[in-house]
């Protein structure tokens, strides 16, 4: 499903809610996320995991396949079917989990993606 910034994305796992923003905080949890608008490519979408999705996790020391990210953090497999926003096979926030270290907010940063994933139907 496309991913439109300012547009609620409602999807069977959850709903999203985006906005441009200045500034950012720590996210309270998973579920909420900042990231570098400048660094995300345009053709962004929600969707389920797939085989071949790679993921940077944020302070991880390099990429991974998205099923080795969630083997290591004991996700369960029946708990593996988590919301993600990508483009092509490039994982940028795994709802429920963190950001990529590829869309990650710096000092340098000048437009922030600021993103709500509300749990749906996760729990």
């Amino acid at each position: 499903m496309p991913f439109v910034i300012g547009v609620e994305t409602v999807t069977p796992r959850g709903t999203w809610h985006s906005e441009r923003t200045d500034a950012w905080h720590l996210p309270k949890d998973g579920f909420e996320a900042f990231l570098d608008l400048e660094k995300l490519p345009g053709d962004l979408v929600v969707r389920s995991r797939r085989d071949k999705d790679r993921f940077y996790p944020l302070g991880a020391p390099g990429e991974k396949k998205l099923g080795d990210v969630l083997t290591d953090k004991k996700i369960a497999k029946e708990r593996r079917d988590i919301p993600l926003l990508c483009s092509g096979n490039q994982v940028y926030f795994a709802c429920g989990l963190t950001i990529s270290e590829h869309a990650k907010v710096t000092p340098g940063t000048q437009k922030i993606l600021h993103i709500i994933c509300n749990r749906g139907t996760m729990d």
